[in-house]
């Protein structure tokens, strides 16, 4: 059976119509049609696809090998999912996010903190805290980094000095922020004790 046929399995497993089909995975019908007569090769973003919306074996569609159906996640993850209806995708990346290493991990957190650094800025100096292992490279000693030009810096230097400094700042200005309600708090007693 070639792929064509894996993929017009599928479409009837699931008793949807190319359109239809066509929207879940965002294609057009004709496309699919396409796939489905041979006249058209099915690309690897429209195999993810499927296999994402439908929650296919990519194995089986690409070769014909395994079970057409993805397995079902057991475990702690297979609770996850279930728990927050996850979509294919979600559950994908879950799984695979926890199969890294924990070096790779704190890699990847290390990344997203440095492509979405602005949603980090509104974190309390507590939740940063809590990332720190992945903010900060455990492998970077900050004090000798500010012995550096920064021009002989490496870019995990660099982000790891950054994540510092940002911390550093949120701490002062959460500290701040806290004496300046107790001493507006104590004014604000001391007030109602003059006008006793």
């Amino acid at each position: 059976m070639e792929i064509r046929e894996r993929l017009l399995l599928v479409r009837k497993s699931k008793k949807l119509n190319q359109t239809d089909f066509a929207k879940a995975i965002g294609v057009t019908g004709s496309a699919i049609c396409n796939y489905e007569n041979g006249t058209r090769p099915i690309g690897n973003q429209v195999i993810r696809a499927v296999c994402r919306e439908f929650q296919i074996n990519e194995e089986w569609l690409r070769s014909g090998v395994g079970e057409m159906d993805s397995p079902e996640p057991s475990g702690v993850v297979g609770d996850l999912i279930e728990t927050y209806k996850l979509n294919n995708f979600e559950a994908t990346f879950l799984e695979s996010y926890l199969k890294l290493s924990q070096e790779d991990r704190q890699g990847f957190c290390r990344y997203v903190v440095s492509v979405f650094g602005d949603v980090f800025a509104k974190l309390s100096a507590e939740d940063l805290d809590a990332l720190s292992p992945c903010i900060q490279s455990s492998d970077v000693d900050v004090a000798s980094l500010l012995q550096k030009s920064p021009a002989d810096m490496t870019e995990a230097e660099v982000e790891a000095l950054e994540a510092e400094f940002h911390r550093e700042i949120l701490q002062e200005k959460e500290a701040a922020a806290g004496s300046s309600v107790s001493s507006d708090s104590a004014g604000f007693q001391n007030e109602k004790r003059k006008k006793a």
